[in-house]
């Protein structure tokens, strides 16, 4: 009787969590996210009100909506990743930000930099929103999410989440 009360006990604390990150949910000021489009991924800083930081494929630093950042003609998931601390889900129940890194990419809008798809792309700005440095080498997702966690979230473990930015809901967790 004990296994079974510790059971439900252990899924009801697992829904629980889940709707705390589900409902009505918008990244926090300052976080990272990411989309794939066809075969690669685009990263950006989301900043707030639907609006997401980005450096576009023509160089510029510019503030798009959800579905301006998504957009692609090889799009076929329009879901946005946002990282959450994987062993704190629970007590925090927002997203892995930085008020530093929000006001960077806020201070780049409307800047111009020489865009290369592997030599200075989206993960490179988003790396120097974080640190300041925007003469990186972070050029690739794996990268970004490495640095993401070492400094945004001092190398606790981080787990990524869909979000479906058209009903405001998190989704399943980002597959292997």
């Amino acid at each position: 009787m004990i296994g079974v009360s510790a059971f439900t006990i252990k899924t009801v604390a697992m829904s629980s969590r889940k709707k705390c990150i589900e409902d009505d949910f918008e990244p926090a000021f300052g976080t990272i996210v990411y989309c794939n489009i066809g075969p690669v991924e685009h990263s950006g800083v989301y900043i707030r009100n639907g609006k997401i930081a980005q450096l576009n494929g023509n160089g510029k630093i510019e503030l798009v909506s959800p579905r301006q950042f998504t957009d692609s003609i090889s799009t076929l998931n329009k879901k946005i990743m946002v990282p959450f601390p994987k062993d704190h889900l629970w007590e925090y129940g927002t997203s892995v930000s930085s008020y530093a890194t929000g006001e960077r990419a806020l201070s780049m809008i409307g800047d111009k930099r020489d865009y290369n798809f592997i030599l200075d792309n989206c993960h490179q700005f988003c790396a120097g929103c974080i640190t300041g440095k925007f003469d990186n080498e972070i050029n690739f997702l794996f990268f970004l999410k490495n640095l993401i966690q070492q400094v945004e979230y001092i190398g606790e473990p981080i787990t990524w989440f869909e979000w479906d930015w058209e009903y405001k809901k998190l989704l399943r967790q980002e597959p292997l």
